[in-house]
Order: structure tokens, then sequence, then C-alpha cells
């Protein structure tokens, strides 16, 4: 037995527009305007494997949250180089307005990207990085042929020497204060390091190395 040629969801265009729309003006009514900042690789380390980068655009997109409820993720944690706050949100963008507006400007970014970051989520001082693109979502499973949403997971972004170059105030700025000591407010290579306790620590004489005895007092 056929499928019945007068019930075709998979090829009916005027209904996928419909929905396409529908979605957009959904998203548009309980989202919010969040920054799509695309990520520039400046050099290369190829001893380590990292890169370093900047961001050097902004583009304002409506996204809407997935999870309305909390943060995903870890959370908040005691690890080994100390507190960590990994919250994760999860948001919803729409692929029409997507392609629209970021590829509009950026021929070369046809979706989200991993290791991009967002601004504006609930405060412009906060930034987070982009760790998972889900673009077949069960909520939106091409039940009418396509996939009309992106589900973008991301993470409070942890800062690690990279330029913020945005042409924006608010999030140019925070470069500097993520790159200050929080207690001393000194100016610190990494937001994560604390080169100045440890050099204090070694000059109090913690550790002598010295030729006659090369591992020190005990």
């Amino acid at each position: 037995m056929s499928v019945n040629s007068y019930f075709n969801h998979l090829n009916n265009f005027s209904e996928q527009k419909l929905r396409r729309d529908c979605v957009i003006e959904v998203i548009q009514m309980f989202g919010m305007l969040v920054y799509y900042l695309p990520k520039t690789k400046l050099t290369q380390d190829y001893l380590f494997g990292d890169a370093n980068l900047a961001f050097k655009n902004a583009v304002s997109i409506e996204m809407m949250l997935g999870d309305v409820k909390q943060f995903g993720g870890q959370r908040e944690m005691i690890a080994k180089f100390g507190f960590e706050v990994n919250d994760e949100i999860s948001l919803l963008v729409s692929t029409q307005r997507f392609k629209d507006v970021i590829t509009d400007h950026y021929s070369d970014i046809t979706k989200p990207h991993e290791g991009d970051l967002i601004a504006g989520v609930f405060d412009p001082r906060k930034l987070f990085e982009i760790t998972f693109v889900d673009d077949e979502i069960a909520d939106d499973f091409y039940q009418f042929g396509k996939s009309e949403v992106w589900e973008v997971k991301a993470q409070r972004f942890t800062y690690s020497q990279e330029h913020l170059e945005t042409g924006i105030p608010e999030i140019d700025k925070l470069e500097t204060e993520l790159k200050q000591d929080e207690t001393t407010g000194v100016t610190k290579l990494n937001g994560q390091e604390d080169n100045t306790n440890i050099q204090i620590e070694a000059d109090s004489g913690v550790m002598d190395q010295t030729s006659t005895n090369p591992f020190g007092r005990f």
C-alpha cells in the first residue's frame, strides 16, 4: 500500500514557510536580543596545538532559551585548579534568521560554530562559548520535511588571552576586567593564573635549589 498522495508533509513548501514564519515570530516574542561573536584565528601554536584568537565583530540576533528552569552542565564545583563555574545554557535560533543575519555578513558561517561566543544572555557582561550545535532536536525532527531551529549549547566563557575588539564598549571592556586580579586589581597575563603569588612563594626561600643541594632543604 502506498502513502496517500494528498498528504505530503515533506514537500509542502507553503506549510513549511508558514511554520518557519511562526517559529521566527515565537522566538522574537519570547526570546532575547543577543550578540553573536565569530572567532578569528590570529596565530597558531603548533607545539601545543592552541590558537591565539580574537573576536573582532558582533552581530545582534534574537535567540530563545531552550531550558527555562535552570542552568545545565556541571554547575559550580571545586576542581584541580580551583573553583570553576560550568553553567551551561541551551538557546534556540531560527535557521532562516541566522542565514539572513549572520550568513549575510559572513558567507562562510552557514550555522553556529563551536568556539564562537554569545554575549547579552541575561547580562551584557556575561559571555558564553558555544560547545555544541544540534540541528536535529527532538521537538523539531522534520515534521514538515525540514528543521527550522538550531539548538545551541553554550558554557560560561573562560578567558585565556583572547582579544575582544567588537566595537561595542560593554563587550570590549570585559577584556581588561578579565585580565585583572579580582582582589588586587593587578593586570595578569591570563585570567586564571597566579604568577604573582607563585613568585612571592619562590622568593621566600621555599625552593632553595643550589648547586650543593639541588633538591632544596627539608
